[in-house]
């Protein structure tokens, strides 16, 4: 027991403590060069072991725009991410849609501040979904095939 103790006081600070962040996330959605319209985007923070912890979630404006600031925590430190849902060009079916995947953008260290008051903003720009397959998916969520993350999500219509 006192070797475990040992070790752990000699871990530097950054691995003892819990960090804090604020993101301001924007930018434009399309779905076969038109709005991608009332569709949810999150902000996630990633988990490399365990499920990723949702920290917001909005909806695309009429232009498919989105703008979200959002202020968050995690240990050791905080590696948030932009998350959607990619519906474009999929089929109804029996009064339901499922997406297609997901696309998870993730936002670098230099966007995310240390105070509840974000620095700068993380403009994504214009995104077309149909036919995107590009993801920056990470961690055990993308090795095994999203059991601990999100693959695909389905609703009614």
């Amino acid at each position: 027991m006192i070797k475990i103790l040992l070790l752990i006081s000699l871990l530097p600070p950054r691995y003892l403590s819990i960090s804090e962040g604020t993101v301001y996330a924007v930018g434009q959605l399309l779905c076969k060069g038109q709005p991608y319209a009332y569709e949810h985007v999150r902000i996630y923070e990633k988990n490399y072991v365990f499920r990723d912890s949702e920290w917001m979630e909005t909806k695309t404006d009429q232009y498919g725009n989105f703008s979200m600031k959002v202020w968050g925590s995690d240990y050791p430190t905080v590696t948030p991410y932009v998350y959607v849902p990619n519906y474009c060009g999929s089929k109804l079916s029996v009064g339901r849609r499922c997406s297609s995947g997901g696309l998870q953008i993730n936002i670098p260290a230099s966007y995310i501040t240390e105070r509840h008051v974000p620095e700068k903003e993380f403009d994504i720009g214009s995104v077309e979904l149909h036919n995107n397959d590009d993801s920056e998916r990470l961690g055990l969520g993308y090795i095994l095939w999203g059991v601990f993350a999100k693959t695909m999500e389905c609703k009614d219509y």
